[in-house]
């Protein structure tokens, strides 16, 4: 079993002091903030740790980011961007799902891809459970939260 955290945490400090922190915790795996950089409303949105965007479309950047959490020997887990899908304000709705697509781009260049095992909690005000696709991406094992 490994151990570590949510980068969010540490929300005030760069990508590499988190890693270097998660390495002299001794601990072996951390989940990466990746909200958008703007301002949030609510505790913890906003960190951005890993700009997906530039993971997406900057090679040097994306090695750079790999390199230092394997120097560290830390592995990236997860890219955390927890928003409400569901927003009653369809234009923030929208950011939500575009930001959650590059999210996903962007795990894929991590060696995270549509063929691993994912698991995505999203929440309904029924109990149903279902497997959650977003832009072809099929996660299996989704949890349905009421």
């Amino acid at each position: 079993m490994n151990l570590g955290f949510c980068s969010v945490i540490l929300g005030d400090r760069g990508f590499e002091d988190v890693i270097k922190t998660a390495s002299q915790l001794g601990l072996h795996t951390i989940e990466v903030a990746c909200w958008p950089s703007k301002e949030a409303t609510r505790r913890y949105a906003g960190v951005c740790h890993l700009d997906v965007n530039r993971v997406i479309s900057d090679e040097c950047y994306c090695h750079d980011m790999m390199d230092c959490a394997a120097t560290h020997k830390i592995n990236i887990s997860a890219l955390a961007y927890y928003p409400n899908m569901m927003d009653p304000d369809l234009t923030q709705r929208s950011e939500n799902i575009n930001h959650l697509k590059q999210v996903i781009l962007a795990s894929e260049r991590f060696g995270r891809g549509a063929g691993d095992d994912v698991s995505w909690t999203h929440a309904r005000k029924d109990d149903r459970r279902e497997p959650l696709l977003v832009t072809g991406y099929l996660v299996p094992n989704s949890t349905v939260c009421s």
